[in-house]
């Protein structure tokens, strides 16, 4: 298996995840394993991720063999991707959603971080407030 960058993980977990999502509601194999162009807009996590990013890490997935594209823009998980994620995730949605929200904060501390107004604070006098 060849590695992967943090796009190409986090996209591969979202769509393990809503693969298990669909099966659990009683989708079919097959018909779980596809994604249409503009899947991104099905998850929460990956609605912020841009169509070129988005599909850019597709075409990543695909070089690694973990899914196969279609003319349309869409694709399915392969087999090697379903293999790869149960060893992986051995406790099903459980796991992939707690790794999930690991990667989610993991991401978002620098963000977040980044656009934090940055306070110049001075010694004030008890009862004087730094605001004014």
């Amino acid at each position: 298996m060849q590695d992967l960058t943090r796009d190409g993980d986090k996209l591969i977990c979202c769509l393990y995840k809503m693969y298990l999502e669909a099966r659990r509601n009683g989708v079919d194999k097959p018909d779980a394993r596809q994604f249409e162009d503009g899947f991104w807009n099905q998850s929460g996590f990956l609605i912020k991720m841009s169509e070129e990013d988005a599909k850019d890490t597709v075409f990543e997935l695909e070089r690694a063999g973990l899914v196969e594209t279609y003319t349309d823009g869409g694709f399915k998980l392969t087999d090697a991707a379903i293999v790869y994620m149960e060893q992986r995730f051995a406790n099903g949605v459980k796991d992939v959603l707690d790794y999930i929200a690991t990667i989610k904060s993991a991401l978002l501390y620098p963000i977040l971080m980044s656009t934090l107004p940055v306070w110049n604070f001075r010694m004030t006098v008890v009862g004087s407030s730094p605001w004014r």
